[in-house]
């Protein structure tokens, strides 16, 4: 995960840097880690506390996308995904990948 989130975006917005003026980046409700409320809802507000390997790496992966494109001058949006997926060791309604 690492490699591919963190690493492979690095290298993407690095190749990009010259040549792009906005850069969309897929994310991930896993940011979020478990949400706070009962019906599992989370706003942009919520703290980012990721439980799971995936959620941390995607979160990472923000951080240098939002430093990387800040640094090169290039519009970022980080567009979260919110799928709910059920994975082993999770509690119930774990978001995860």
């Amino acid at each position: 995960m690492k490699r591919v989130n963190i690493t492979g975006t690095g290298n993407l917005l690095t190749a990009l840097q010259n040549n792009c003026l906005r850069f969309i980046m897929a994310s991930s409700c896993a940011v979020y880690g478990k949400p706070l409320h009962p019906s599992g809802m989370v706003s942009e507000k919520h703290t980012t506390v990721p439980v799971t390997d995936y959620g941390r790496s995607i979160l990472e992966k923000e951080k240098i996308a939002c430093e990387l494109a800040g640094r090169a001058g290039m519009a970022f949006t980080a567009a979260l995904q919110s799928f709910r997926t059920w994975s082993t060791g999770c509690y119930d309604g774990c978001f995860s990948a």
